[in-house]
């Protein structure tokens, strides 16, 4: 597989893994470009979007590729989380449950790995660390970690 078999659109679905009680499969749009130095480093960035039922915006895409294997950091504008199985921001959510927070809260780093299976096909695991945000003037973080698996195809 060649260094710059991942540009392009692709489309795909994460999930969350069982342990986290949240059943819900949501698709995605991937528009892959190459960076400067593709050709040698395997280099590609994006932009990506939630479909129907995911996270609303246009999020950012900076990744990798060598050998089969595949890597890149998701990064959405706004950080959010479900509730009942609808998105809500974490930032409307805290307030909601009366928390002082200014403005909503960055998206956080999402870390995508896995493996290409053929040129147009690609299969992984997602993961979210902890992650820290301004709640009631103070610093508040997540502790544990998120995760769960993805699949994609290029559509073109």
């Amino acid at each position: 597989m060649s260094r710059t078999s991942m540009l392009g659109s692709w489309r795909g679905v994460y999930e969350y893994d069982p342990e986290f009680k949240i059943n819900l499969r949501t698709g995605f749009v991937l528009d892959l470009h190459p960076t400067k130095w593709t050709w040698l480093t395997g280099g590609f960035y994006g932009s990506v979007q939630d479909l129907e039922g995911g996270v609303p915006g246009v999020g950012t895409i900076h990744g990798s590729t060598s050998w089969g294997a595949i890597q890149f950091l998701k990064t959405m504008p706004v950080a959010y989380g479900f509730e009942n199985g609808k998105p809500v921001s974490i930032a409307t959510a805290l307030r909601e449950k009366g928390h002082s927070v200014e403005s909503e809260i960055k998206g956080f780093p999402i870390i995508y790995t896995g493996k290409r299976t053929d040129e147009d096909k690609a299969a992984g695991k997602w993961t979210i660390s902890s992650f820290r945000f301004l709640v009631d003037g103070r610093m508040a973080q997540y502790p544990g970690k998120i995760s769960g698996r993805w699949t994609m195809q290029r559509t073109a």
